[in-house]
């Protein structure tokens, strides 16, 4: 059960709703490229209760391939880069695909948008340009643009402070998320962890992802950052508080990305939690669980509570749900 919870963990950590459920709701939302990949994962590798299907799988990832590259012109480009990365990946066994031109689209949009101001366009052509490896062109420079990202970034959470001192949980969010990222100084010491909570309370999946990140990466016993012990301890504190509340995302950050408990049941206490607050994600993990628990002790009770939490998940457009209750329904 505990290889179980670890490739669950992958999975969610790769997933997230749809924003729209696509014209046929058991592919995946090809703008979503770690879900694509995630759900073709379950496909390729025969992960219960899915069975082997790697025409399938293929089909998945060529619905990221086709949709993914507009990431790149709405300017996500986190995913635009995950976009870039799978073209090359899928290049060396399909020969129809261009990886050149879609790095050409990355640096493209990347480019006009770190012109315009945007220290994320800034960051992201340093990136794509940085994975041309030798082929890059001399200008601009990877440390010119990441210098410039600093910059841009330092300008906007200055905009930001006094936006989220009045009460903007959003604008906290991206202030967290800029200091976090950019490595921009603080005036309060990890005050950047309040803003991320804020954000992700706030339904930022921005705030939640760094949130996760920024509380796992604390240390816990190094003795050169003793500080941080105490400080981890009590934003998980707080975050316990904020899931007993009813924040669904936050129930599912602490199960899925920091807390990762060994023991099954603590892990389904958690993400039931999630589920009851409307959290389609943690609806979607507590099910696939209970039916790891199930394909180990079966009881029909184990699987009604899976098959009824994944059907939740499903009409809230967690696709990995959907693909699921396809397979429970066909054994």
């Amino acid at each position: 059960m505990r290889a179980f919870l670890v490739t669950l963990w992958a999975a969610l950590t790769l997933c997230t709703t749809a924003q729209a459920q696509t014209a046929d709701p058991l592919t995946c939302d090809g703008t979503d490229i770690g879900q694509c990949e995630a759900i073709a994962t379950y496909y390729t590798n025969a992960i219960p209760p899915f069975s082997k299907n790697p025409e399938r799988a293929g089909r998945i990832l060529a619905t990221a391939l086709s949709e993914g590259k507009s990431n790149c012109r709405a300017g996500d480009f986190a995913k635009c880069y995950k976009w870039v990365n799978l073209v090359q990946r899928q290049a060396q066994d399909d020969q129809s695909l261009m990886p050149e031109q879609a790095i050409i689209l990355l640096l493209q949009t990347t480019a006009k948008a770190c012109a315009e101001g945007n220290p994320d366009g800034c960051y992201w052509q340093a990136q794509g340009l940085k994975s041309m490896g030798s082929a890059r062109p001399e200008k601009p420079t990877h440390q010119d643009l990441m210098t410039k990202a600093k910059s841009l970034a330092q300008a906007e959470a200055e905009t930001l402070r006094p936006i989220c001192a009045e009460g903007d949980a959003l604008a906290c969010g991206r202030l967290g998320v800029l200091i976090d990222d950019y490595d921009l100084p603080e005036v309060t010491p990890f005050e950047h962890l309040d803003f991320l909570t804020q954000g992700c309370v706030a339904g930022s999946d921005d705030a939640c992802s760094f949130l996760g990140f920024a509380v796992t990466g604390l240390a816990q016993t190094d003795p050169s950052k003793p500080v941080e012990a105490p400080i981890k301890a009590g934003t998980i504190a707080n975050l316990q508080s904020l899931c007993d509340a009813g924040n669904g995302q936050i129930c599912r950050l602490l199960a899925t990305r920091i807390l990762k408990h060994k023991d099954v049941n603590a892990f389904l206490t958690i993400v039931e939690k999630a589920c009851n607050a409307g959290d389609a994600i943690g609806c979607s993990a507590y099910g696939m669980t209970q039916l790891g628990e199930y394909r180990e002790t079966p009881n029909p009770k184990t699987l009604t509570k899976a098959t009824e939490a994944l059907t939740k998940a499903c009409k809230a457009n967690a696709l990995l749900a959907c693909h699921a209750l396809e397979h429970i329904s066909q054994e």
